[in-house]
Formats: structure tokens, C-alpha cells, sequence
């Protein structure tokens, strides 16, 4: 009988010690309740608890805060802006602007796992020029793009098809040269064509040796997959790595994320500088963004040169498609 009871008393504090520790999905754990634990508890028991239970909702909130404004606080940080105040009656957010703030509040936790392309881990790069928005397939816009051929040698195997299956085929129809001897003109025609092929090869190499590319979409090839504004994916980036970065064609969601400057600030060495292709949408946006940072001076200053005392700026008319490029100093 006293056996009995024993088991039913420790099963009783079992019970009530694992109520104590379910509360830590809402509230951090008391000092009473944790000294209890232990008595209960051999220390291989806690040490599987601690290891196997989910995070506390507490702490997902503090991993998972909104680091974002929200469009109701950009309002406010625009309306008692001493410098946005000057060019802007209407506080109020167009709807490029909200579209931006809301991109930039539902990504801001994202990451890409900043995972290196085949042969381009950071540590074998020699150059030290980051563009942001790049990639060896991204686009010809792109000063990271590589080709895979030459339009001359493109044109150069239709020239030597036409003169191999065509009796008439006397004309090159790209630069109109005659051909009197076909043979000749073949043997001329692949020995330019491996010259264009050489030529290009060196080319992409040079964009290699100089550029890395950085960029969110695995289709694009960067040289790695990460997301400028991830403090994460960023870390696979060593200190003080860059003496330039050129953050090309991204969305305005990427200015608003705090993290960007800061990491900025990190990779590059002291003097570096900074391009920045601002979307219009970003004009005003971007200055609550950069006001304590160590770039807030400069970007005001160019964008009152470029923009706000060269336009009546309504934020309404504007193109989209523009961009400001400012150029900072870290």
C-alpha cells in the first residue's frame, strides 16, 4: 500500500511540474518552477526536455519581431520630416509606396540560404566589386551577364552553311563581303569564327575575375543565392569584403529593411563606395531609412540635386520604371 502511494505521489508531481513547464509556450518559466524540475527530475530527463520542446511563443515573437515600419509610422516619420516636410504637402502614401512597404513587411524574414554557385565560393574570388540584383544569366542589363556567343558568331555558321549548300551563296548577308573562292572563304570564315569564340570567352572571364553576383533567384545563376537584406545568408560574407557594390535592378522593398545597411556597412572596406539604382517610388522612403545611418546625409543631398529641386514632385506622374542612381561612401 505505501508502494501505491509513493507512485501516486511522484505521478502528482510529475503532472505538476509538466504543467509548470507547458506554461513556457506563453510566459517564461519562474524560478520556483524550474527549482522544482530539477527535484523532480534526474538531470537526463531535463536535458531531454529542453532539447525536444518547441520554442516558446515568446521567444518566436522576439526571433520573428516586425523590424519593417509599418505605412501608418512611414507616414508620421514623413510628416515630421524636417527635409521631406519642405517638398511634400501630402504625407499620405501613394499606392507604389504602400505596395513597397507591404512587399517589404511580409519578406522581411526571408532567406535563400546563401548558398555559393559551382566554382565561385567568396573565398577564391579575387576581385572586390558586389552587385547586388546580378547574375551570369540575368539579362544583358546587367554589367554581370555573360554571353554565350557573339552575334558575329552567330552569323558566322549560316555564312558557312549558305557557301557549303548553296551554288549561288557568294555574298556573306551580314557584311555583304563576296566570296569569289568558297573554299577559301570557309577556311577564312572558321578561323574567325574561333577567334569570336575566344574572344568571348575572355570577355566572360573578365566579368568573372571582376564582378560577384549576388541575387534571389536561382534562374538568374548568381554567384550566390542570398538576399542582400538576410543577416543570415549574409554572413557567409567575410568583413570588409568589398571595395564596391552596385546594387543594380531590385525592388524598393529592399531599401526599407534596416538590415541592408548594416550589412552593407560590414562587407565593404572603409571608403568603399556604394551605387544605388533607387526606384522613384523609393525617393521619399528611403530618407527615414538612411536618416541615422551613416549615409543619411548623402543620400539627402543627391536626392535633392537630382530630384526633389529639379521637379515638382507629386509622386504621382512618375514613371515607375525610373531610377535614381546615387553614389555613397561607406
Amino acid at each position: 500500500m505505501r508502494n501505491i502511494v509513493n507512485i501516486a505521489i511522484c505521478a502528482a508531481l510529475l503532472m505538476f511540474a509538466d504543467g509548470q513547464a507547458s506554461s513556457e509556450y506563453n510566459e517564461e518559466p519562474s524560478a520556483k518552477s524550474s527549482s522544482l524540475w530539477n527535484w523532480v527530475s534526474p538531470s537526463s530527463w531535463k536535458d531531454w526536455y529542453n532539447k525536444e520542446r518547441p520554442a516558446s511563443a515568446a521567444s518566436l515573437r522576439a526571433n520573428h519581431r516586425d523590424i519593417i515600419k509599418t505605412i501608418a509610422e512611414f507616414e508620421a516619420n514623413i510628416a515630421k520630416d524636417p527635409f521631406l516636410s519642405k517638398y511634400h504637402a501630402n504625407q499620405r502614401l501613394i499606392e507604389r509606396e504602400t505596395i513597397s512597404i507591404e512587399a517589404a513587411r511580409r519578406h522581411q524574414h526571408s532567406d535563400y540560404g546563401g548558398f555559393f554557385d559551382e566554382g565561385r565560393n567568396i573565398d577564391k574570388f579575387k576581385g572586390s566589386i558586389l552587385v547586388v540584383g546580378g547574375g551570369k544569366k540575368v539579362g544583358p542589363g546587367s554589367v554581370t551577364n555573360l554571353s554565350e556567343e557573339t552575334q558575329r558568331a552567330n552569323e558566322i555558321p549560316i555564312v558557312i552553311n549558305g557557301l557549303e549548300t548553296n551554288p549561288l551563296y557568294k555574298w556573306d548577308e551580314f557584311t555583304l563581303e563576296h566570296y569569289p573562292n568558297k573554299e577559301q572563304a570557309i577556311a577564312k570564315l572558321k578561323q574567325e569564327l574561333q577567334a569570336e569564340i575566344e574572344k568571348n570567352r575572355i570577355e566572360n572571364q573578365q566579368i568573372l575575375d571582376t564582378y560577384y553576383s549576388l541575387n534571389i533567384n536561382p534562374e538568374a545563376r548568381p554567384d550566390i543565392l542570398a538576399s542582400i537584406t538576410s543577416i543570415k545568408d549574409m554572413a557567409k560574407i567575410p568583413d570588409g569584403r568589398f571595395t564596391k557594390v552596385i546594387i543594380e535592378d531590385v525592388d524598393t522593398e529592399v531599401y526599407l529593411n534596416p538590415n541592408i545597411y548594416s550589412i552593407l556597412e560590414r562587407i565593404t572596406k572603409k571608403g568603399a563606395e556604394i551605387v544605388i539604382m533607387l526606384p522613384i517610388a523609393g525617393t521619399r522612403l528611403i530618407i527615414p531609412m538612411t536618416r541615422n545611418t551613416k549615409w543619411g546625409e548623402q543620400v539627402q543631398q543627391q536626392l535633392r540635386q537630382q530630384f526633389y529641386d529639379q521637379l515638382d514632385y507629386t509622386g504621382i506622374d512618375m514613371p515607375a520604371a525610373k531610377r535614381i542612381t546615387l553614389l555613397l561612401k561607406n
